[in-house]
């Protein structure tokens, strides 16, 4: 199966991770993929260094842009930061996301006042409700008898 991943998280590199070894064709994206990427752990390598070891040990990755990675997959997977993640979906291009299932996996962490973290999204709504809302599918304007 090919999946589309948008982002390239230490999250988004785990699942896909996971999801190569199934044998799937998984690619991941980045604004920038030639950086490195600072995490809490440590830096890691950049996505475009990270899916060269994963070619080198036989997987089928790649890199690309959120449009790129979101029209390759047949599913499509937001791996982003919670406050980033209708950004990184409205790049990735409702068209390229239409009728595909969209496994949101990102939090709304609020990092801005130090950890532990806060919610961005809390109590009358939901970053899940937030991107339904941004990608609500067309309603059908055939009637039903």
């Amino acid at each position: 199966m090919k999946l589309g991943m948008v982002g390239s998280s230490e999250v988004a590199r785990s699942i896909a991770t996971g999801l190569l070894r199934a044998g799937n064709s998984v690619m991941l994206s980045s604004r920038s993929p030639d950086q490195p990427r600072e995490t809490w752990s440590g830096q890691k390598p950049s996505l475009n260094d990270w899916v060269k070891e994963q070619k080198a040990a036989g997987f089928a990755a790649e890199a690309g842009t959120f449009a790129e990675a979101a029209a390759f997959g047949e599913v499509v997977f937001n791996c982003t930061l919670g406050e980033a993640s209708v950004g990184a979906l409205t790049a990735a291009g409702a068209e390229n996301l239409r009728g595909k299932i969209l496994v949101d996996v990102a939090n709304p962490l609020d990092f801005s006042h130090g950890s532990p973290p806060s919610l961005s999204i809390a109590n009358n709504d939901s970053l899940a409700e937030t991107i339904q809302r941004a990608f609500r599918a067309p309603r059908s304007s055939t009637s039903r008898s």
